[in-house]
């Protein structure tokens, strides 16, 4: 399960962290890579842009992934934007105006099939301006559902899942760097497949009766050596 999670998550950067390769899956010290991060106003919509195009073309990932509703539609990701109530710096003459309480809010991401998604014009037509020097972070969140068939066996039916993703936009330093995490978090769901494969499965039923018989052996011997020893304390 921790292993399916992990690499599910490394698919997930694949396919919606803009920059993100192979040199970030692997845990050393020191680290191959620095930390994966934008500087530049463009590459934080074109960071959107590139996630949103991943998801909206779920079907083009070799991994068995949809959409979180029943008929496989793609859903809304939700864009969120958390922001300091009044955050404005003026270094040239060393001055700033600062509320250091956080608003919340958040849009829905939606394009014209006849349309690439530009993300930076949608925000904009939305009603929202983005400041960076008062932005903490802001988050893009979508789910996925996928079934593991790895997980099957004899006895076992595949797992079903359902991941709520993240992509996290993190501004809190305020030095310049803005971090780009992805957070996967998994779900298991009630699978609506073939259920005789598990019912009518004969090794299920000879394994389950002998541990039925085993049982029933153990608690005999139990107490027959209980009422022995209560037999001879009389």
């Amino acid at each position: 399960h921790v292993n399916y999670t992990w690499d599910n998550r490394i698919s997930f950067s694949h396919l919606f962290l803009l920059g993100w390769d192979s040199t970030r899956e692997i845990n050393a010290y020191p680290p191959g890579a620095g930390p994966l991060a934008i500087y530049k106003s463009d590459e934080f919509y074109n960071a959107l842009n590139y996630a949103y195009t991943g998801f909206s073309n779920l079907s083009n990932a070799i991994g068995p992934y949809s959409y979180d509703n029943e008929d496989n539609n793609i859903t809304d990701p939700l864009f969120c934007l958390y922001n300091y109530k009044q955050g404005i710096i003026n270094g040239f003459n060393e001055s700033y105006e600062f509320n250091a309480e956080i608003n919340k809010t958040c849009i829905n991401f939606t394009k014209n099939a006849d349309q690439d998604f530009d993300s930076k014009s949608f925000i904009k037509n939305a009603g929202f301006n983005i400041s960076f020097a008062a932005l903490v972070r802001a988050k893009l969140m979508f789910s996925i559902k996928t079934i593991n068939f790895r997980a099957a066996g004899p006895i076992t039916p595949p797992d079903c899942y359902r991941f709520d993703v993240e992509i996290i936009f993190d501004n809190e330093d305020h030095d310049g760097q803005m971090s780009l995490i992805l957070d996967a978090e998994p779900y298991k769901l009630a699978c609506k497949g073939d259920t005789a494969y598990v019912t009518d499965n004969k090794i299920d039923q000879v394994l389950r009766s002998i541990l039925n018989i085993l049982v029933i052996i153990i608690c005999a011997a139990s107490f027959l050596l209980c009422s022995r020893a209560i037999y001879r304390g009389d």
